[in-house]
C-alpha cells in the first residue's frame, strides 16, 4: 500500500475519527451556568460597586460646585451648579435600587433621599429653617438633623421650581449657607456608600443573596407605585402631579429610564445563571421605550387620551416585576423576602 494512503482498518484512521467525535462533542458542550454565588459577585462588582463610586464623585462635584457659586456667584457658577445636581441625580437613579448592606445603615438612604415624602416633611423643615437659621450651619450640623433637611430634595428645592432652575441664591444668604452644608453632608453619604460597599467586594451569604433579591424584585414595585401609580390615580379626579419624583427639577422620566437602564444591565448577568435567557432585558427595554416616548411634566398622563400612555407603561412595568419575580429568585438560589421599604 502506497505510503500516504490509509486503510479505513488502519490505527490512524481510526485515531482521526475519534479526535473527531471529540471535538464535535466539546463544541456542543452547553457552557456552565453561573453559580449563585458568582452572579451576586457580578452585580456587585460591575454594577454596585461601581455605581456608587460614580455617586460619590458626582455628589462631591456638586458641592464643589455650590462652593464656587456661594463663593463667588455669577451665572458660570450658576449653570455648574444646575448641570452638576443632574450628574449627581443620575448618579444615584443608576443605583437607587439596591438599598441593602450600606444604604441601610443608620438610615443613610433616607438621609441622602428621602422620597416618597410624607406630610410635606422637606417642605415644612425647610421653610422653618429657612425663616429661623441657627447661628452655624455646615455639614456636620446638617448631618444631626432630621433626614427631611440632609439630602438631594433639600437641594432640588434650593435650585428648582417648577421644572427650571432659580435664580442662583445670593452670596452669604441662608440659602446659600444651607445648600453648601447640604451638599457637603449629601458628599458625605455617598463617600459612605461607596467605601463600605468597595469593602465589602463580591462574596456572600445566602442573606446577602435573599436581600439584593428582595431589592430587585421589590424595586419594580415600588417604580410602579410610587413613581408612577400614586402620580396618575385610579382616574384623572384623583391625580397628583407633585407626587411625581423630581417634579421640580423636570427629571421624573429620566430617573425611571436611569432605573430601567439598571434593570437591563442586572438581566444580562441574571441570564448567564439561567438554563434559557430569561425575559427581565426585554421587559425592563420595553419600559425604557415607553418611557422614552413620554415627555415631561410627567403628571400629563394622568390626562385624558394621554392616560393610554400612562397604562402602558404601568403594563410594562407589571411585566418586569413578573420576570424579575421568577429570573431573580432563580438565578441567586433564593426566595425574596419582605418589601426593603418595609423597614422591617
Amino acid at each position: 500500500m502506497p505510503c500516504c494512503v490509509f486503510s479505513p482498518r488502519s490505527d490512524v484512521w481510526r485515531t482521526g475519527l475519534a479526535m473527531l467525535g471529540v471535538t464535535a462533542a466539546l463544541l456542543i458542550v452547553p457552557a456552565q451556568a453561573a453559580t449563585p454565588e458568582e452572579t451576586y459577585s457580578a452585580i456587585v462588582t460591575t454594577l454596585i460597586v461601581p455605581g456608587f463610586s460614580a455617586l460619590e464623585a458626582k455628589a462631591d462635584e456638586h458641592a464643589r460646585d455650590w462652593e464656587a457659586m456661594c463663593g463667588s456667584g455669577g451665572n458660570p457658577a450658576h449653570s455648574s451648579v444646575i448641570a452638576s445636581f443632574h450628574d449627581m441625580a443620575d448618579a444615584w437613579a443608576a443605583v437607587e435600587i439596591f438599598r441593602m448592606g450600606p444604604a441601610s445603615k443608620d438610615f443613610r438612604r433616607d438621609r441622602f433621599y428621602l422620597w416618597p415624602e410624607r406630610k410635606n416633611a422637606v417642605a415644612r423643615s425647610l421653610s422653618a429653617l429657612l425663616d429661623s437659621p441657627p447661628g452655624t450651619m455646615d455639614a456636620a450640623w446638617v448631618s444631626q438633623q432630621s433626614a427631611a433637611i440632609q439630602g438631594v430634595p433639600v437641594l432640588e428645592r434650593l435650585l428648582f421650581e417648577d421644572g427650571k432652575p432659580k435664580d442662583a441664591p445670593q452670596s452669604g444668604s441662608t440659602a446659600c449657607k444651607l445648600g453648601v452644608a447640604v451638599a457637603h453632608n449629601a458628599a458625605q453619604l455617598a463617600h459612605d456608600f461607596a467605601s463600605e460597599w468597595a469593602a465589602r467586594g463580591g462574596a456572600s451569604t445566602a442573606a446577602d443573596r435573599t436581600a439584593l433579591a428582595t431589592d430587585l424584585v421589590s424595586g419594580v414595585g415600588l417604580i410602579k407605585e410610587e413613581k408612577c401609580e400614586a402620580v396618575f390615580g385610579k382616574n384623572e379626579g384623583l391625580a397628583k402631579p407633585r407626587a411625581a419624583e423630581f417634579w421640580r427639577s423636570a427629571r421624573s422620566l429620566r430617573n425611571m429610564a436611569i432605573n430601567m437602564e439598571t434593570y437591563e444591565k442586572v438581566a444580562t448577568i441574571i441570564d448567564k445563571a439561567l438554563p434559557e435567557a430569561g425575559t427581565m432585558t426585554y421587559a425592563a427595554a420595553s419600559a425604557r421605550q415607553a418611557i422614552a416616548g413620554m415627555h415631561e411634566p410627567f403628571a400629563d398622563y394622568a390626562k385624558g387620551t394621554a392616560r393610554s400612555d400612562a397604562n402602558f407603561l404601568l403594563a410594562a412595568l407589571s411585566s418586569l416585576g413578573d420576570s424579575a419575580s421568577t429570573d431573580v429568585s432563580a438565578a441567586l438560589g433564593v426566595t425574596v423576602g419582605f418589601n426593603s421599604s418595609d423597614g422591617d
